[in-house]
């Protein structure tokens, strides 16, 4: 069932999370960048994104790749440079959005110099926007 507000079951899309799955990374050897996803079917889906790559080298649809620059560095280095990485396993549904962000954030991923996520304009960004610079003083209670 679509949600427009997301809870802790739910993916990025709205659709609830219904299995125990898997938070992954697709690797480029060279040059860093990585795409971080969740699974519960890793060889599956992983099988798809490759399928999706080789095939987007001649689909002119395949617009999330190619927005990310995923298609791009496919297509330039090869299938060879990269690699696929179990970054946590048997994630509960109710922590999957949770930990997939948190990885998502901790690379850097939806930066094209560091990654390959991309984000839907329709779709809500999963966690909100960092400030650049040091955070404003916390003052006490009594305003001193």
């Amino acid at each position: 069932m679509k949600s427009s507000i997301l809870g802790s079951g739910e993916n990025m899309a709205g659709w609830t999370i219904t299995h125990n799955s898997d938070i992954y990374a697709i690797r480029c050897k060279e040059n860093g960048k990585v795409y971080i996803g969740r699974t519960y079917r890793l060889d599956v889906r992983i099988r798809e994104h490759f399928l999706a790559l080789r095939k987007g080298k001649t689909d002119k649809l395949n617009t999330t790749y190619k927005k990310s620059g995923f298609q791009a560095d496919y297509n330039k280095y090869g299938e060879d440079a990269f690699e696929v990485y179990i970054i946590e396993q048997d994630v509960p549904p109710e922590r999957c959005q949770e930990r997939e962000n948190y990885w998502i954030t901790y690379y850097d991923s939806t930066n094209p110099e560091r990654g390959y996520n991309y984000l839907d304009e329709h779709l809500k960004k999963p966690f909100p926007v960092a400030k650049v610079g040091k955070p404003p003083e916390r003052s006490n209670r009594h305003g001193t």
